[in-house]
């Protein structure tokens, strides 16, 4: 049976006359009107869904003008552990980044330098697994790895308490970027993706946000419980039994990717002196997630299209399942950091130039 099926839709005369002239002058490699159609339904249900953008370009010449950021790296050291009660855990302040309905510029949104810590937790070893395409955008986890600082400065805390204070504040923090996203502030980009903003599904909206931003807790073949997600596969937190439930703490590497990362803002892309940086944590604290990476600047180099890049992942990872999600996810934090364009060109993906020398020297690694 096949899978395709004939579909009428009524359309403005004058959106088809202009997807008309698009077409006759090969915008993005489009041929005719179904192709351009579908190529558009695809880009939208992808936006809905994951809060992945894919835009059309009839070609647009590739660079990279971003400025360079220098920002000065700093440790710290750990001491004994302070366990925080609720009470405690809930008059603790965290970054307040929301709470106000003016307009917050961009600015407004870059992470702060993390407090020192006083009690450091351990990181949990390597599962060797790639990250879900859920999880499209890294921001959102560093931002809330900024409010877990924060709060657990003192000492762990427990992990419900720490969520308990971390999701009023992601509300906030989404609904003032969805109207930065409403004022089309920056095209192209949704800067409020991943971040809770649909009140009418407020409980999928929060789980949402919690498990693919922060993380979640599975069990593994052999029965072991190990946490899932960026923030504990990145090593930046750590999760321990505590007497009254699961304790949250940072790790010393992850306040240490913290500070390298402090004045990141939600803007895309970021500066290439910040995305070395938090590759190089991933080269060393979660490599099966740099792997996701490198995939998807092999594809954008060869110029795959979508289908392709998909095939390519399908063949990096064949025990995996939903490759179209999880590549999806890697097309978006690979445009976050600048390592591929924004927009396809004549419908493939096209590495840019600092993602060409991300991909140079990492091949000259490999050898």
């Amino acid at each position: 049976m096949s899978k395709t099926r004939i579909l009428r839709i009524p359309l403005p005369v004058e959106l088809i006359r202009k997807m008309d002239e698009l077409v006759d002058g090969n915008a993005g490699g489009m041929e005719s009107r179904a192709e351009f159609a579908r190529e558009a339904i695809e880009a939208m249900v992808l936006e809905l869904q994951h809060g992945v953008f894919e835009s059309l370009s009839s070609g647009v010449a590739k660079g990279d003008s971003r400025p360079e950021v220098s920002l000065d790296g700093l440790g710290g050291q750990g001491a004994k552990p302070v366990i925080v009660s609720r009470s405690e855990a809930v008059a603790t302040k965290a970054p307040a980044f929301g709470g106000s309905t003016t307009l917050m510029s961009i600015e407004e949104t870059a992470l702060p330098e993390p407090p020192a810590v006083s009690y450091y937790c351990c990181p949990q070893k390597d599962f060797n697994r790639y990250m879900y395409g859920m999880h499209n955008r890294d921001y959102p986890s560093l931002w809330a790895a900024s409010q877990i600082c924060e709060m657990t400065k003192d000492g762990p805390i427990l992990l419900n308490d720490a969520l308990a204070l971390l999701l009023p504040e992601s509300w906030s923090m989404g609904e003032r970027l969805k109207q930065l996203d409403e004022a089309g502030l920056v095209r192209g980009v949704k800067l409020s993706a991943l971040f809770p903003t649909n009140k009418l599904k407020s409980k999928q909206s929060e789980g949402k946000f919690s498990d693919f931003a922060v993380g979640w807790q599975a069990k593994n073949g052999s029965e072991q419980t190990e946490w899932q997600g960026p923030l504990p596969e990145w090593k930046v937190i750590g999760i321990e039994e505590g007497p009254k439930g699961n304790m949250v703490g940072m790790t010393v590497v992850g306040r240490q990717l913290l500070q390298d990362l402090s004045g990141l803002t939600v803007a895309q892309p970021h500066p290439p002196e910040l995305a070395h940086r938090f590759f190089e944590h991933l080269r060393q604290h979660d490599p099966s997630d740099w792997i996701g990476f490198v995939t998807m600047m092999k594809a954008a180099s060869l110029r795959l299209n979508r289908e392709e890049t998909i095939q390519m992942f399908a063949n990096q990872w064949p025990a995996q399942i939903e490759h179209e999600k999880n590549t999806q996810g890697y097309v978006a934090r690979s445009r976050e950091w600048g390592l591929i364009e924004m927009a396809q060109i004549d419908r493939c993906y096209v590495l840019t130039d600092f993602g060409e020398s991300v991909l140079v020297a990492e091949q000259a690694k490999e050898q």
